[in-house]
């Protein structure tokens, strides 16, 4: 029931400096996630032969496309796989990357997860059939995974070491 016109009358309606504002987040979000990556092949790799400029621009063409395709993880971590091997990092340093910049969207979702459920728990409890006690039980096991996570994080110290078996 979409018809194209509509869409394009709601577009005209939308305010220039409204664009620009989210342009601007757009690309502020995207630049953290780049900023993130560089810190995440540092701590993987010590940047090996890659460059901080170039685990930036891999951020900026692995997150697009890995949100665009989905599986982040996967088709990010393929972009990621073939730009980082030809700048010299191992596959299980590239590995630990993906997984350093996979690991924190994780624990957002959880915490997005946990705190709609806390604040709306009734609702989604009257979706799934279950009592809302649940929804909070559920969200508060599922904040165990970010607390845990940042709590590992504060109390190890140095740098992440991949274990090596003997």
């Amino acid at each position: 029931g979409v018809q194209w016109a509509d869409v394009l009358v709601h577009l005209r309606e939308v305010q220039w400096l409204t664009v620009v504002a989210a342009l601007a987040c757009c690309g502020l979000s995207y630049a953290s996630l780049a900023y993130h990556e560089v810190l995440a092949v540092e701590e993987a790799a010590g940047l090996g032969g890659c460059t901080r400029r170039r685990a930036f621009a891999t951020a900026l063409v692995a997150y697009p496309i890995g949100h665009a395709v989905g599986v982040g993880a996967l088709s990010g971590g393929a972009v990621r796989l073939r730009w980082y091997t030809a700048a010299g990092l191992s596959l299980a340093e590239v590995g630990q990357v993906v997984v350093l910049c996979t690991i924190p969207y994780a624990v957002g979702l959880g915490v997005l997860f946990s705190v709609s459920l806390l604040w709306r728990g009734e609702i989604a409890a009257a979706l799934l059939h279950v009592p809302a006690g649940w929804a909070t039980g559920l969200a508060l096991a599922v904040l165990l995974f970010p607390v845990g996570f940042v709590t590992a994080t504060l109390r190890v110290p140095g740098p992440w070491v991949a274990p090596r078996g003997e």
